[in-house]
């Protein structure tokens, strides 16, 4: 049984599965946000897991990803990268010349002890 983000009581676990959903949201064509979201889902086809997100809730966070964007590029690449893409973050890390550890402290600072 898939998590739901409702009953995920740790705020860092709640936005990496949110945002988890949110890029399988994106991936399988549902997202309308002018990423080219269409063009991601025919590339991938069927192998995009179902998302686990109202799509109430996926646009928020695509509009909070649009405002990023403008705001902190680069963060926004890496999540972008990480959760839209659905790519680890280390190959992130490795395109951006940064360690795996940086990587996952940057993603979610909270996550890395």
């Amino acid at each position: 049984m898939a998590l739901k983000s409702a009953v995920i009581r740790d705020p860092v676990v709640r936005m990496e599965y949110e945002l988890e959903q949110w890029g399988r949201w994106i991936r399988s064509g549902n997202g309308r946000s002018g990423y080219g979201s269409c063009i991601l889902a025919a590339l991938r086809g069927s192998t995009v897991p179902e998302p686990n997100i109202a799509d109430a809730r996926a646009e928020t966070i695509d509009a909070a990803m649009l405002r990023l964007q403008a705001f902190d590029r680069p963060m926004w690449g890496a999540l972008w990268y990480t959760f839209a893409e659905g790519r680890p973050p280390y190959k992130w890390a490795k395109l951006v010349g940064v360690g795996r550890q940086t990587a996952y402290y940057r993603l979610l600072p909270d996550a890395v002890r």
